[in-house]
């Protein structure tokens, strides 16, 4: 009887440790893709966009904030909203009219990035940029750090009504700090973000893979 229960405990020991492992890295792989979105991102704002090291950051953390890097539809009650920056109303309508002309779907990832790259082209028919009570054009033109880049960029072209400033600072610093300062990542975020500083322009690089 001992020796039963003792074998039915092992048993369900084992269940418990196989099925923890298997939660365990499904959470790991999330981390590293959203890791590798991070950095795909970045790269591709730096090297497609005239952009600083420290507005690259500040997009790439806005991105993450605002749809975690999901390029499909985002149902959310009475509003439909689209991609990366959960675009809407007009502008869901003109993300659609971009993708068409280059005969890509909608929630084609680096179409949408581009049409980011549109939409703050001040010589583009989708320009967005736009002063917000907090912070004007030059503020983001000159921004110092990712962090008032992150903020910056938010006010003047996402708009919202409210947003966590502490979590898109620490965003924005942390994918700064990994992709561009090249400092060992600290959590899972950004650690594929740490590359060699001579990648960072190369469109050849595994960075796009």
């Amino acid at each position: 009887m001992k020796k039963r229960i003792s074998i039915i405990v092992t048993i369900v020991f084992v269940f418990i440790v196989a099925v923890g492992c298997f939660v365990s890295s499904k959470e790991t792989s999330s981390k590293d893709d959203t890791s590798k979105k991070a950095k795909l991102v970045y790269n591709y704002l730096l090297e497609k966009g005239d952009l600083s090291p420290e507005q690259a950051a500040g997009i790439t953390a806005v991105i993450k904030q605002q749809s975690n890097f999901n390029t499909s539809v985002h149902d959310s009650g009475d509003i439909s909203t689209t991609g990366l920056m959960c675009w809407s109303f007009a502008r869901q309508e003109q993300l659609a009219e971009f993708a068409s002309k280059r005969g890509k779907e909608i929630t084609d990832f680096y179409t949408q990035l581009d049409f980011i790259l549109e939409e703050i082209d001040v010589n583009s028919e989708y320009y967005q940029l736009a002063r917000c009570k907090r912070y004007t054009l030059d503020d983001w033109n000159s921004a110092p750090s990712p962090e008032q880049a992150a903020l910056s960029f938010t006010c003047i072209y996402v708009r919202p009504a409210t947003v966590d400033q502490e979590s898109l600072q620490a965003l924005a610093r942390e994918i700064y700090e990994a992709c561009y300062l090249l400092k060992k990542p600290s959590n899972h975020l950004t650690a594929l973000c740490f590359i060699k500083k001579e990648d960072i322009l190369n469109k050849t690089s595994s960075l796009y893979t």
